[in-house]
């Protein structure tokens, strides 16, 4: 395995990936946020469950069409409130896709060891499940209900071939110490929480299902019983506006913290393999995702004269040769072929991409 696994800096200063100071802070204001939506969300949940209540006790004076009438609207209003607010307190919000294929350690040995020594040397939990796709890219994801919020979530890792195809050893080490980095400290579980947040706001604001199914037929029905419906309508009109400016407020506050937590997991991967790694690893993602895009393009024709393949990244690099013979543009943008300072340094960046580091130095400061 040593030979597998890309040795690390010797020399990396002590606390080089702690928090700093104003990270910490800015955990505290999203912690606030965070609290106060499960506060509002929790009280409107409670008190659409109070107002069922009081609906069916509440008493009846007289008894006629129109008493039992109005008895049963306010019961039909008042439940299809509650089940509207109730419903997202436990909707599984899953990011099952079908493309993902789950490998395990029987089967892939070698590389899971190669993320169990990450992990250790991270000191970062290992995830809970690997996934591969063949997508040019690497994240962690979860599957998770609002109780995810109380609860330990496990992470899954996600490892996209259409990028291990392009980039090397000592770089895929950087792109996973990168994700793992991202929880490999308690505050940066704070991610998952606006994750989840964000999931529950959306469901509320933009999603439709068999809720709204019902209460377009409850509207289509009997016009005594269809006022109703559409004297609810407004009600849930509000709830969405009011919810899609909570929506607006808790990411205003997270935006910087998001970008002071990338700046710390490229720390976390830079403590493991160097600065140039990651760097190297972020700048090949443009000409691989030409050259999978050049191949795609080319599979799709011979689909229609049905002709198939079996290997997607066979292709991907025959089409980066192919680039490189053919398009100077894509061979000047190779990393190997970018113009090199005396020192034998590279020019990943020009002048015009100064921003990228004032983005870190921002966050720091914000």
């Amino acid at each position: 395995m040593k030979q597998l696994y890309p040795e690390s800096p010797p020399c990396i200063p002590a606390g080089y990936t702690q928090p700093t100071a104003s990270y910490k802070n800015q955990v505290v204001y999203v912690l606030l946020a965070m609290l106060v939506f499960l506060i509002l969300y929790l009280s409107m949940v409670v008190a659409a469950g109070y107002l069922l209540y009081l609906t069916i006790m509440y008493p009846m004076d007289t008894f006629n069409r129109l008493t039992i009438l109005l008895k049963l609207g306010a019961i039909g209003m008042a439940g299809m409130l509650f089940g509207f607010m109730l419903k997202f307190l436990f909707k599984k919000h899953d990011t099952d896709n079908p493309l993902n294929v789950e490998i395990t350690e029987d089967e892939h040995p070698q590389l899971f060891s190669f993320i169990h020594q990450l992990c250790a040397e991270t000191n970062a939990p290992l995830p809970h499940k690997v996934y591969v796709n063949h997508e040019i890219n690497a994240c962690v994801f979860y599957n998770s209900t609002i109780l995810s919020l109380f609860l330990p979530v496990k992470k899954n890792l996600l490892i996209g071939l259409g990028l291990v195809n392009a980039i090397n050893l000592t770089e895929f080490k950087a792109v996973l110490a990168h994700e793992f980095g991202h929880f490999s400290q308690s505050s940066m579980k704070l991610g998952s929480y606006v994750y989840m947040a964000n999931s529950i706001i959306q469901s509320i604001v933009y999603e439709r299902d068999k809720w709204d199914e019902l209460l377009e037929k409850w509207k289509s029905s009997n016009i005594q019983l269809a006022i109703f419906g559409w004297m609810l309508m407004p009600v849930v009109w509000l709830i969405r506006k009011f919810m899609a400016l909570i929506y607006q407020a808790i990411n205003l506050v997270h935006s910087s913290l998001s970008r002071q937590m990338e700046y710390n997991a490229d720390r976390v991967a830079v403590s493991v393999t160097g600065s140039d790694a990651i760097v190297n690893a972020l700048y090949r993602l443009g000409p691989a995702s030409e050259a999978f895009d050049h191949s795609n393009n080319h599979l799709t024709t011979a689909i229609d004269n049905r002709i198939y393949t079996t290997n997607l990244f066979y292709h991907q690099r025959k089409a980066t040769e192919y680039l490189s013979q053919t398009r100077e543009s894509f061979r000047q943008s190779l990393l190997e072929n970018l113009p090199k300072q005396p020192a034998s340094a590279r020019f990943i960046f020009s002048d015009e991409d100064g921003h990228l580091a004032e983005m870190y130095s921002s966050t720091q400061s914000t």
